[in-house]
């Protein structure tokens, strides 16, 4: 499950483009900024009433102190998540 970014959500995913593109990657063509916050094991349902009940709830402001950009690849009922580049924030 995932919190969405409401807030600069254009920008997030307009910086994430710009750092594919500076690293030769290739951007993916759907991009959703979002903090992962749970995940919901293979054949498990989802909360979904635990869903419905914070889909307006704002969960806060957090410093960002650094940037990860991640792959993740399917490895049979997960996915393994790999850091490709790691960039400290500029205060």
């Amino acid at each position: 499950m995932w919190a969405g970014i409401r807030g600069g959500a254009g920008e997030a995913a307009g910086l994430a483009r710009l750092v594919a593109a500076a690293l030769g990657l290739e951007a993916p063509a759907r991009l959703v900024p979002h903090v992962t916050v749970s995940r919901v094991k293979s054949g498990q349902a989802p909360p979904l009433g635990v869903i419905r009940a914070h889909r307006d709830t704002e969960f806060g402001v957090q410093r960002v102190t650094s940037f990860s950009l991640k792959r993740s690849d399917p490895d049979g009922a997960r996915h393994v998540h790999t850091a490709l580049r790691t960039v400290e924030a500029s205060p």
